[in-house]
């Protein structure tokens, strides 16, 4: 893992409620409500995870690494089926929330490289469960996710979930190829 920690996650919760600045973050661009997130992503509910989200980035040491956090509020239809009369989010779902996060960061902190194509997240190193036990409707998730490294339509993402302060799951390496799309370029 490329250094993304839960207390990350939980210093930069600040930045999804708009509340103080945090030393070395710029932010790129705020996501309030899935209407900004539409112009950002194609996905649309019911498989639209992302409810808010904020871009940013963040100086470390001497690097400056983009990053984005994203807030999803889990609901019986993420868990249906999964399990009847004890409704979970599966593991699938939750991965899915990350592509969508590393979407989203892609799409905006490599706009220019993104013109024209959605990041389709195509691999997944390693999914680790956390610590924090089953995820169930009206929880709420945070995740952040960091660029590796991106050359030539291809980027490498790092991610974790977070749930009541405690760790979900981590990502390593999701690995995302932009996809043009014909109907982005009528």
């Amino acid at each position: 893992m490329n250094g993304l920690r839960l207390s990350d996650a939980i210093r930069l919760r600040s930045l999804l409620l708009g509340v103080g600045n945090l030393d070395g973050v710029e932010i790129i661009r705020r996501f309030e409500t899935q209407e900004d997130i539409y112009t950002v992503l194609y996905n649309r509910p019911p498989s639209l995870m992302l409810e808010k989200g904020v871009v940013f980035r963040e100086n470390i040491g001497q690097e400056t690494v983009e990053k984005v956090i994203c807030q999803m509020t889990v609901t019986e239809n993420h868990c249906n089926g999964h399990y009847p009369g004890y409704p979970i989010l599966p593991l699938a779902q939750q991965a899915e929330f990350v592509g969508q996060t590393g979407a989203l960061l892609l799409s905006v902190a490599r706009q220019k490289e993104f013109a024209n194509a959605i990041p389709f997240a195509v691999k997944n190193q390693e999914f680790r469960s956390g610590n924090s036990g089953p995820v169930f409707p009206g929880d709420i998730l945070i995740s952040v996710a960091q660029i590796l490294r991106y050359r030539m339509g291809f980027a490498n993402v790092d991610a974790i979930i977070t749930i009541r302060d405690q760790l979900v799951a981590t990502m390593e390496e999701v690995g995302y190829m932009a996809v043009k799309m014909p109907f982005l370029n009528d």
